[in-house]
């Protein structure tokens, strides 16, 4: 099965696409498009432009389909008024993916691209900001194509000189998110900081908390726990 119809906030197989590629069908009302097989020779879909703002978010290493479903099932609650689309890590890809990876995304890119919408923001978390940045580097309506980078990749000098790119660290107390000083140092002027809440104080806790602000200590100790951190998920957008 190769996508998601989307009638509500909820996600549910779609029988009458089975090309195993990505799926960008819209009910009348709106919700989150979920994605669970990117394959790049399929034949690309257009977006409908029937909302001013688009949202396309990739998870970091290891994210699933689950998580990035969750995340976008919550952000759908709290802007309804937004379309989200969500794309999990690829499978058997390491933490530092190579250029070779944006071919998985193809079809997503020209998806992108054919979007009418008047504000595209193109968000990654983690290692998903390498795919994000990539991605961003093959668009070329600028003006309209907002990139965040969420405690990952940072993006590219030419990148960072667009008025609209966002960099993004969080803190708690004196804590601070994996990537905060990389963030920070190499952000410079386009940096942003979170704070997320006291129960929040790992490296790791902290770096989730830029995508779930439910993100905790308990939940989230170390690396060992990147399964959870999308549990009970609050989506954070902070950065919208």
């Amino acid at each position: 099965m190769g996508g998601f119809r989307i009638p509500g906030p909820q996600c549910y197989p779609d029988p009458s696409i089975e090309d195993g590629t990505l799926a960008l069908a819209k009910s009348p009302t709106p919700g989150p498009v979920c994605v669970t097989k990117l394959d790049s020779q399929s034949k690309d879909r257009d977006l409908p432009a029937t909302q001013q703002i688009y949202v396309f978010f990739f998870g970091g290493y290891k994210s699933s389909q689950p998580n990035v479903n969750d995340w976008s099932n919550s952000a759908q609650k709290q802007r309804s008024d937004v379309t989200f689309n969500a794309f999990p890590y690829p499978d058997d890809t390491p933490a530092d993916p190579p250029d070779n990876v944006l071919d998985k995304f193809r079809s997503v890119i020209e998806s992108i691209k054919n979007t009418k919408a008047d504000k595209i923001f193109v968000v990654g978390h983690s290692s998903g900001c390498a795919i994000a940045n990539g991605v961003a580097r093959r668009l070329k309506d600028n003006d309209k194509i907002v990139l965040v980078a969420l405690d990952g990749f940072l993006p590219d000098a030419k990148q960072l000189k667009r008025p609209s790119t966002q960099v993004w660290g969080a803190v708690s107390g004196n804590a601070k998110s994996f990537h905060y000083d990389d963030m920070k140092s190499g952000g410079k002027e386009k940096f942003h900081e979170f704070t997320a809440n006291p129960d929040c104080t790992t490296k790791v806790a902290l770096h989730f908390s830029l995508v779930n602000t439910a993100a905790n200590d308990k939940d989230i100790k170390d690396f060992h726990d990147l399964k959870n951190g999308y549990k009970a998920c609050v989506a954070n957008l902070c950065w919208l």
